[in-house]
């Protein structure tokens, strides 16, 4: 089975470093807040993956890759950063981010969602200092192999067309 802790660590770098450095002055933490009300009343939560402590910065961290193994667009992935943005379009925050660690998701991902983001959101790439990009690309390579018939590695990702 795939060691997914290298995903954990690109998250914590961004809540802690990559965040920090972008906004100076912010710190960051991983934080439930109120998305809206549920038929009872009562406040519904989504975790965020990093907010800055005058919640003034929401953030959702993705650090998926680009194409599947099949060399096809990645619709799973795609579908999950914009479930991510669903939550962010739900937050009272003055900025609200879907922060893109590989460079390759970032290009696909801007690039099929161009038009479609909510309203506020905005998607960032923040890269990953290279020995944390080795080790989540490690990850990948194992989850690939993993899920692939006959291991195959993932693919290079041009952009779509």
């Amino acid at each position: 089975m795939a060691d997914t802790r290298a995903y954990a660590e690109a998250e914590r770098w961004v809540r802690e470093h990559g965040l920090p450095a972008r906004y100076p002055g912010h710190r960051f933490e991983k934080l439930d807040l109120s998305v809206g009300m549920r038929t009872t009343g009562d406040p519904a939560y989504h975790e965020f993956d990093a907010v800055s402590e005058d919640r003034t910065e929401v953030a959702s961290v993705k650090a998926s890759s680009g194409l599947t193994t099949g060399g096809k667009l990645p619709v799973g992935k795609t579908k999950d950063a914009y479930a991510e943005l669903h939550f962010l379009s739900l937050v009272i925050a003055p900025r609200r981010l879907l922060v893109l660690t590989d460079p390759d998701f970032y290009r696909i991902f801007t690039k099929v969602s161009d038009g479609k983001l909510p309203a506020g959101a905005e998607v960032v790439h923040l890269p990953l200092p290279p020995e944390l990009e080795q080790r989540v690309r490690a990850a990948r390579t194992v989850a690939f192999a993993e899920v692939s018939p006959g291991g195959v590695p993932p693919p290079e990702n041009p952009l779509p067309k």
